[in-house]
């Protein structure tokens, strides 16, 4: 989100410590943690495919994603518990 601050009409960009990006637009939408783990949970915890996954988060939680778009997060949360695995 971008703002100008009053009187010194300075741009600003707020952040969170969880922010992966500063795209804006619909490159700015993001994936949250929860959403990522029900996902992962519903494909790889439970057995559905991807497009029974889609179709439960459009449905139950108004979550519309098409399959690809699952395709890197996946990934990023495969890398990110291979380096814990390999650190424990």
């Amino acid at each position: 989100m971008k703002d100008i601050v009053h009187g010194c009409d300075q741009m600003v960009r707020s952040t969170h410590a969880r922010q992966t990006s500063h795209a804006g637009g619909c490159a700015g939408a993001q994936l949250g943690a929860r959403a990522l783990a029900v996902a992962a949970e519903l494909k790889h915890g439970m057995g559905l495919t991807l497009r029974k996954t889609c179709r439960i988060l459009k449905r139950f939680c108004q979550l519309q994603i098409s399959a690809g778009a699952w395709r890197k997060p996946f990934q990023r949360m495969a890398g990110k518990l291979a380096a814990e695995e390999g650190a424990l």
